[in-house]
């Protein structure tokens, strides 16, 4: 093959290698959102835990009302303050977790748009290497078929650093 040949033939493949690497850069910068999908942010857990401290006072509230009613009917202190202690806590887990049903179930719709954005693109990507594979692998050696470094092999080959595919690749 003649260096004029090689460079229309690593010429011709270079867009179907550059729509691999668009498609691996693309599934590269979902990925990382995802992973910081799994990590609660600081503010987060505040608004969570203020927002359940509120559900403990109204849990007070409630109990001050209940223990009112049953002051007048049982004059026990005990219970009443085992009572409040019981709605307090009950008044912040479930407001707590209500919360964090919110917050977890806008993460998940996120997560799974990421997941079907990457999806996508890694079907695509398959396409193309199916497709195109054997192409590419018939000038390029398996390591180097990649668009950065067929763009670097036409280059030393246009600029007369190289007169063939083994010098360009020693480059």
């Amino acid at each position: 093959m003649t260096k004029q040949e090689l460079m229309d033939e690593i010429l011709a493949r270079i867009p179907v290698l550059q729509n691999i690497q668009g498609c691996r850069d693309e599934i590269n910068s979902a990925n990382a959102p995802l992973e910081a999908l799994g990590a609660e942010e600081p503010i987060i857990r505040f608004l969570k835990l203020g927002i359940g401290c509120i559900g403990g006072i109204a849990g007070l509230a409630v109990s001050a009302l209940v223990i009112n009613v049953i002051e007048l009917l049982f004059p026990t202190g005990w219970f009443g303050l085992i009572l409040t202690f019981i709605l307090i806590i009950y008044g912040y887990k479930k407001v707590h977790s209500k919360v964090g049903e919110f917050f977890n179930k806008a993460d998940n719709e996120k997560r799974e748009k990421l997941q079907k954005h990457i999806e996508n693109y890694e079907q695509e990507l398959q396409r193309l290497i199916e497709q195109h594979g054997e192409w590419i692998l018939e000038v390029l050696p398996e390591n180097y078929a990649y668009f950065y470094c067929a763009e670097k092999i036409y280059g030393y080959l246009k600029n007369g650093r190289a007169d063939s595919l083994k010098e360009a690749l020693n480059l």
